[in-house]
């Protein structure tokens, strides 16, 4: 089986010539420990981003970010590789190590409840 027909094999759950080799997320230092050069993409460290902490006036957004860069699969012989999109969330930031973090809720209000909705994309959008 290829790499596709083996995980895709499982995630359908059928029975793979061997169990689908898949990590869900390397932190970024040891990627580039592992390739020997800086990664310029975007990486989630860990398993602990829950989604992008922003604003409602800053316009929210669903971006995908890599787990593990195509780069680290290919030289670790990964089956698939985790790639996150991960929601808006409306909160307080901060910044712990060089990892940002929640540090409290900002709806509080009606108001800014209705701000936040208002900011969201259309779900039913096709674009």
């Amino acid at each position: 089986m290829t790499k596709a027909e083996r995980f895709l094999t499982a995630l359908k759950g059928g029975i793979p010539d061997k169990v689908p080799f898949v990590l869900h997320s390397i932190y970024q230092n040891v990627q580039e420990e592992i390739l020997g050069h800086r990664i310029p993409l975007p990486v989630y460290n860990g398993m602990n981003n829950a989604g992008w902490l922003g604003r409602p006036e800053e316009g929210p957004r669903v971006e995908p970010c890599f787990c593990c860069v195509p780069e680290t699969a290919e030289r670790l012989n990964l089956d698939a590789m985790v790639i996150q999109a991960v929601p808006p969330m409306f909160v307080k930031r901060g910044v712990r190590g060089t990892d940002a973090c929640v540090a409290g809720g900002i709806i509080d209000s009606r108001e800014v409840f209705e701000r936040c909705r208002r900011a969201m994309p259309d779900p039913d959008d096709g674009g």
